[in-house]
């Protein structure tokens, strides 16, 4: 496995923890 591709599920473990609400809440401002 790559480097770059355990960052990937990191990130996607970060995501699903609760940095998903910060990304909803940024998407949301920019349609705001």
């Amino acid at each position: 496995m790559h480097p770059e591709a355990l960052r990937g599920w990191i990130r996607q473990a970060e995501a699903d923890a609760g940095e998903r609400d910060d990304r909803l809440t940024t998407d949301e401002r920019a349609l705001g």
